[in-house]
Parts: structure tokens; C-alpha cells; sequence
């Protein structure tokens, strides 16, 4: 589900809803889950900037209450969520907050690492996806090639890889890649050259 300005297509479990409050929240969920949802995929950053020192903000989609109202209605009816979240405050508070499995984390710390493990969420890093060249493009357009976020990224995925108890996800990152489809093996690759 994702919090903006489109409302969802009516009748379509697989488009993505508009929240805009705690009720909201709860009432999407329980629609999801009517149309046959068994997981429901959260957005709760958007994308980042990096500002004149280097340190990349990143978009907050859903103020807490609202996150924690989703996860809680997915939960209390047995089922489980994924969290898309890229860093900073979303990431951490999809954790808090006790999303299932947290999809990329650019900027994992290993305090954010450490409370996964104690809530036993899972971490699906899409390291192929996230260290192509689009995403060093796209920073180099934006900084003047002075900041980037693929080092941080694959520093956070090293860090998280070497934690005891972390469970890992292997997917493919599919969602906007520019992988193409039946090559979800890259990531295997990646994942074992990242760790060498």
C-alpha cells in the first residue's frame, strides 16, 4: 500500500491503495486481505536525496501510527508484511514497528540490524537490483558524482551478512528493475561476491 495523491483502481487487489489515516490504514488491510492478499507490501520511504554534506534523507511515506496501524491489522488477521524501505526514518520505524521482512535498507545500521534479529524480521537486500548502474547514474546526476549510495549500500549489506541470527531473503528486486526477467540467479551472485 502506498500513501499519495492516486486513488486505487476499484476492484483490483494488486494496485495500490491510498491511506490517510489510522482507520484508513485498517479498513485497506482488511480489504487486501479480502480480495486474497496473504502478504501486504508497505511503502514507508520513498526516494532519498543526499544534502551538501553527503547525507542521504530519505522520504518519509507514513507517519507512525499510520505504519503501526498496518502492521497491526495485517498481524491481528495472521498475515505478514513486507516493508520497501530505502533508509532513515521509515526504515527504522518499519522495524520498530515490526514489519516482517524489510526489503532493500541502503542505510542498515547495525543497531536496526540487532533489532531485527530479537523481533525475527527478515532481510531481503535485492543487492543486484540495487547496485546497477541506474542507481550510480541517477547519484551522479543529482550530487555531480560527489556522493553515492551503492558503497553505502553494499557496506550495509555486508554488515547485515555477517550478523549472527539474521535471517536473509533472496529475491529478485523485481519491481522497477532493469534485470531481466529469469535472471534472478544475479542476485545469488551477488550476494556471494559482496561476501567474499
Amino acid at each position: 500500500m502506498w500513501a499519495g495523491s492516486k486513488e486505487a483502481e476499484p476492484n483490483n487487489p494488486l494496485a495500490s491503495a491510498v491511506v490517510h489515516d489510522v482507520d484508513d490504514a485498517r479498513a485497506t488491510v482488511r480489504d487486501q486481505i479480502a480480495h486474497g492478499a496473504d502478504w501486504i507490501k508497505l511503502f514507508p520511504t520513498g526516494g532519498y536525496q543526499f544534502d551538501a554534506q553527503g547525507h542521504a534523507n530519505f522520504d518519509v511515506t507514513y507517519p507512525m501510527p499510520v505504519l503501526q496501524a498496518l502492521i497491526d491489522e495485517a498481524h491481528r488477521l495472521g498475515k505478514k508484511t513486507a516493508c520497501h524501505v530505502f533508509g532513515g526514518e521509515g526504515e527504522r520505524n518499519a522495524i520498530i514497528a515490526g514489519c516482517d521482512s524489510i526489503e532493500h535498507a541502503f542505510d542498515l545500521d547495525q543497531e536496526q540490524v540487532n533489532m531485527m534479529v530479537a523481533k525475527h524480521i527478515s532481510y531481503d537486500p535485492t543487492l543486484a537490483r540495487d547496485i546497477e548502474p541506474a542507481i550510480d547514474d541517477a547519484d551522479r546526476r543529482g550530487t555531480g558524482g560527489k556522493y553515492r549510495m551503492v558503497p553505502k549500500f553494499e557496506a550495509a549489506v555486508t554488515m547485515a551478512a555477517h550478523t549472527r541470527g539474521l535471517k536473509i531473503t533472496v529475491g529478485s528486486g523485481a519491481e522497477g528493475s532493469t534485470l531481466a526477467h529469469g535472471t534472478g540467479a544475479l542476485e545469488y551472485i551477488a550476494l556471494v561476491q559482496q561476501l567474499i
